[in-house]
């Protein structure tokens, strides 16, 4: 039985095919029932009972086994693009609503994604990682959405908020973006309360508290805390 095939073995041809779908005759793209077809159509003169040689008839069938597992490995890839296909609908319509309220986004590529699946595919794999919602129209009402959507911004690595109506309660929720790196509150009328949310972030390196509510008192046991966070204020 042949090896079970990983991504380094389907090495394309100089016209994009494998050479075990070349020997059956199949062009890309091929499902299960395609390989099993043309191997039928093949093997009837290949066989040794009928008149064919015992090698062309072994090769042709190590290209059918390897065709079929070539077969069944793009099949699970289509289910799995379909599926993030759907991801990106949602991630879209929900980068959309920030654009329309004056926000704004900034997406990234995954570079392996890119050698894995192409430049197209991978733009549907796009990482949030930065979003900008600035001003008084962002209120508790906006921290609370997109808290509820954390899978879409799981990767979120800079959120600023300047300018924004929010309360303390509503900024203590931002705990769930683990991967947050930097925070912009600046000119949000919160207070040392909504610091709390500092020991569930890992990964930040930098807040920005000017013209905030936190007073120089509470300041000093921020920094004596968390003495690797750059605070701004």
């Amino acid at each position: 039985m042949t090896e079970a095939l990983h991504p380094e073995d389907f090495e394309a041809g100089p016209d994009g095919r494998p050479d075990f779908i070349i020997k059956l005759g199949l062009m890309l793209p091929c499902t299960v029932e395609d390989v099993k077809q043309a191997y039928l159509a093949k093997v009837r003169s290949v066989h040794p009972d009928l008149g064919g040689s015992q090698s062309d008839f072994l090769e042709l069938q190590a290209a059918f086994e390897r065709a079929t597992q070539y077969a069944n490995f793009l099949a699970g890839r289509r289910k799995w693009l379909s599926a993030q296909i759907e991801r990106y609908v949602e991630q879209e319509a929900a980068l959309e609503r920030i654009r329309g309220a004056g926000g704004t986004v900034r997406e990234e590529h995954q570079d392996w994604l890119v050698r894995e699946i192409g430049e197209d595919f991978a733009q549907v794999l796009d990482t949030v990682v930065e979003v900008r919602w600035n001003g008084p129209r962002v209120t508790d009402a906006e921290l609370a959405w997109l808290v509820a959507n954390r899978p879409i911004f799981a990767g979120l690595r800079v959120l600023d908020l300047s300018g924004a109506a929010v309360t303390d309660a509503a900024v203590q929720e931002l705990f769930v973006f683990a991967a947050l790196e930097r925070l912009s509150l600046r000119g949000a009328p919160v207070t040392h309360h909504a610091l709390e949310l500092l020991q569930s972030l890992p990964n930040l390196t930098q807040i920005d508290l000017r013209d905030t509510r936190v007073g120089g008192f509470r300041l000093y046991f921020v920094r004596r805390n968390y003495p690797d966070l750059e605070i701004l204020n």
